[in-house]
């Protein structure tokens, strides 16, 4: 296996005028790509067929693909073919792909920031062999009502594996802090499956804003940022005249929301990266977002402060209404107009 980023430049001899070469998908038994190509120097060259590859397996929407290389000259009834077998990452990782794919959740961020209350979490992960455990633990460290800093370690469902897939952990805290007793305050979470972990910290303040996107692997990942969001409206119409009155058409409405997130760790920033040029995004109601521009400052100057700038618009062209939480009462004493 290898992932979708390091296929390589394939290159064969052949003496034919002409060759045609195809891509075939095992899974949708069907072929994606078909090219003739002319040899050079008595080789066939195939360049960047990653790009193919892997717009096919996002249009498809897979994660993981067994693939053929198929040709043959003009006129002839049989292929040769050659198996490929891929899994989808558009960034380049180092390393060879079992192990990286052994070892890690779908994702290339170290840590994240707890979920905000009334928000549930998602990690995926693939498994390529039967039978392995991957019941998931949770290590919570928390305050207790008296200050002090406790432990525990608790057990999700039990689940074994089946060859070849991909497989996704739920939870939210609320779930697991009822599993305890006297808990204060929730301090940090560590989830593991196997020999993967993600850790997950309490911010200060806490994220304010919540992105599901497709990221590297094609799979969702919530991006949960600490941000200042503002909502620009622009109204456009045209002014015309209607016998002795003037009358407005045509009007069009376009609502832009400017994000630009507090200071970010450098694998942070770079991550987040993932979500500026992510082919879906959703908002935590479900809402499909589109994200028209953005920009991505990463140093790795420990004086400079990384930052990312993005714009979102929704899909639906209807502006969308904000239900703000008002709290009732606020003042507590009745209010007199006169002064003292």
């Amino acid at each position: 296996m290898c992932l979708s980023s390091q296929i390589p430049d394939l290159e064969w001899e052949s003496s034919a005028e002409k060759v045609v070469v195809a891509l075939w998908d095992s899974y949708c038994d069907a072929r994606f790509v078909e090219v003739t190509l002319r040899p050079h120097g008595g080789k066939v060259r195939l360049w960047e067929l990653r790009e193919s590859v892997e717009r096919h397996m996002r249009a498809e929407c897979q994660t993981r693909m067994n693939m053929r290389v198929l040709w043959k000259e003009p006129g002839a009834e049989t292929w040769t073919s050659a198996p490929l077998r891929v899994f989808y990452c558009d960034k380049h990782i180092a390393g060879e792909a079992e192990q990286f794919l052994d070892l890690n959740f779908l994702s290339t961020v170290e840590w994240k920031p707890l979920p905000p209350p009334g928000e549930s979490e998602t990690l995926s992960f693939y498994e390529r062999t039967t039978g392995i455990d991957v019941t998931p633990t949770f290590q919570v460290w928390y305050r207790n009502s008296v200050g002090e800093v406790c432990s525990a370690v608790l057990r999700g469902t039990t689940s074994l594996t089946s060859a070849d897939r991909v497989m996704d952990i739920g939870f939210d805290v609320a779930s697991l802090t009822s599993r305890l007793e006297d808990v204060s305050e929730l301090l940090s979470l560590t989830v593991r499956v196997g020999e993967r972990t993600m850790p997950y910290y309490r911010t200060q303040p806490a994220p304010n804003a919540s992105f599901l996107f497709l990221n590297c692997f094609n799979v969702p990942e919530w991006a949960r940022l600490i941000c200042s969001t503002t909502t620009k409206t622009n109204d456009e119409r045209k002014l015309g005249r209607v016998g002795r009155r003037r009358v407005l058409y045509n009007p069009s409405r376009e609502v832009l929301h400017e994000v630009q997130t507090a200071a970010l760790e450098m694998d942070h920033a770079e991550w987040i990266d993932q979500l500026i040029t992510s082919p879906g995004v959703w908002l935590a109601d479900g809402t499909a977002v589109v994200i028209t521009d953005g920009e991505c400052a990463v140093s790795d100057d420990n004086g400079t402060l990384n930052s990312v700038k993005f714009t979102w618009q929704r899909n639906d062209s209807r502006a969308g209404m904000s239900v703000v939480e008002r709290v009732d009462r606020i003042f507590t004493k009745e209010f007199t107009y006169q002064f003292t």
